[in-house]
């Protein structure tokens, strides 16, 4: 019983990388993007860390 039950949970991951893989090869669409801050340090958030008062300085950002 456990014999077959690894079987199938093998043939199933198997089946499940190689679909992955064929569906990745040939995207219908692709999408790329560039992110850039260039005009008065628009960086955010300018503070960082996990503090309240870093969280409190971000939130007034």
């Amino acid at each position: 019983m456990i014999k077959n039950l690894k079987r199938l949970f093998a043939t199933s991951l198997m089946l499940a990388l190689l679909s992955g893989s064929l569906f990745a090869a040939n995207p219908k669409r692709e999408m790329r993007s560039t992110w850039l801050t260039v005009v008065s340090n628009i960086d955010w958030p300018s503070t960082k860390g996990t503090s309240s008062s870093v969280q409190a300085a971000q939130k007034s950002e």
